[in-house]
């Protein structure tokens, strides 16, 4: 989800959240600068464009089991990873036709000239597509064509008539189009290659706008988003979503799915010391699962804080990780004194002698220190 989606109708009203599950009846409605990508069944897809709406049907066409996606207006893009399987159907409906596959890749744009007509563009960009036109009483006529990677349908349809193709200048309903040519905005192609075909168009009937919250007198409200907010936790299994919501309206601002999966703690244990192998312990906060796996020798970490006197004078020490007191060199109790000149008696007296080294007055007569 990007943006604003609203669903009505079904088993929600309201905005939609990423991760959340659309059923039969919803009714969704995708608001500008906004988008929407559908999943069914890990392997096909459904992605609307801006100011686009559609309802959603499941199921039924002689018992299959399928999807039937009902346009009224804008553009989506179905992608089917897979060829459908016996009984099951992929099925876009729009107001002038009914395009069914079996495993391919199409857009379909839909635009309203006015309140009398509709028209629907079809373009194939992989496999094949049957179309079915609509009749005066929104039943198929029974007229049906097949278009195949690289081609395009027109349709057009007035109130109370039956639709039928609209040729292109080569007189073939089947058209090649010059996307360099075109926009490259769904709607506006359609519109463009309508106008180009000379069709009548009248504008589109304005959308009634959205109320805008206020937060004073000084003008349109403008969303300051938020932190972002779990509305399902995920599981190890399960993906949870959150969303940020704007802090002076509330408004959904964005949506984003938490993907499943375990959140592991690790723990060591070195039973025989840090110098043997040990083991590493990985549990997951969520459900508790537990994976082993071997831990190498590592360094001892040493609390000086807990220590006691080892053998032969040494100094036993605490190690934190395998609980091993370790035999360290004990510190000298009476370390060397460093001159210091804060400390008179901890200075020589400048005759490069220590105080503790004085000349031996009682060396034998004849004595030469000098070795002469």
């Amino acid at each position: 989800v990007k943006g604003r989606v609203a669903v009505s109708g079904g088993a929600k009203n309201g905005t939609l959240i990423a991760g959340e599950h659309l059923v039969d009846g919803d009714y969704v409605e995708v608001a500008k600068e906004s988008a929407l990508t559908l999943c069914a069944d890990s392997n096909k897809y459904l992605r609307a464009d801006p100011e686009t709406s559609f309802k959603i049907e499941t199921g039924n066409i002689l018992t299959g089991k399928g999807v039937r996606i009902v346009m009224d207006s804008g553009s989506t893009l179905s992608t089917l990873d897979e060829k459908l399987k016996e009984g099951e159907f992929w099925q876009v409906d729009t107001p002038t036709s009914t395009m069914a596959v079996r495993g391919t890749s199409f857009r379909v744009t839909v635009y309203k000239s006015g309140t009398q007509k509709s028209y629907t563009l079809l373009e194939v960009e992989k496999g094949s597509v049957k179309v079915s036109l609509a009749g005066s009483d929104g039943k198929s006529t029974g007229e049906e064509e097949i278009f195949e990677v690289g081609e395009s349908a027109v349709i057009r349809k007035s109130e109370k008539k039956d639709a039928s193709f609209i040729k292109s200048r080569t007189g073939d309903i089947k058209w090649d189009l010059d996307y360099d040519a075109l926009p490259e905005e769904s709607v506006e192609r359609l519109v463009t290659i309508l106008e180009d075909a000379g069709e009548q168009l009248e504008p589109q009937p304005e959308p009634e706008p959205e109320p805008v919250p206020q937060n004073t007198d000084e003008g349109p409200h403008v969303h300051s988003a938020g932190d972002w907010e779990v509305t399902t936790a995920k599981t190890c299994t399960s993906n949870g979503t959150r969303v940020r919501r704007c802090t002076g309206c509330g408004e959904i601002l964005e949506s984003e799915i938490i993907p499943a999966g375990h959140e592991f703690e690790t723990t060591y244990s070195y039973p025989n010391g840090c110098t043997e192998n040990g083991t590493e312990t990985l549990t997951c906060r969520l459900c508790g699962e537990t994976h082993l796996e071997p831990a190498y020798p590592r360094a001892h970490e040493l609390d000086f804080n807990q220590s006691r006197e080892g053998t032969g004078g040494s100094l036993e020490v605490l190690c934190t990780v395998c609980g091993q007191y370790v035999s360290v060199a004990a510190p000298s109790p009476n370390p060397p004194s460093i001159d210091d000149p804060d400390d008179p008696a901890s200075q020589s007296d400048g005759s490069g002698q220590d105080d503790n080294q004085s000349t031996n007055n009682n060396a034998p007569s004849g004595y030469d220190p000098g070795g002469g």
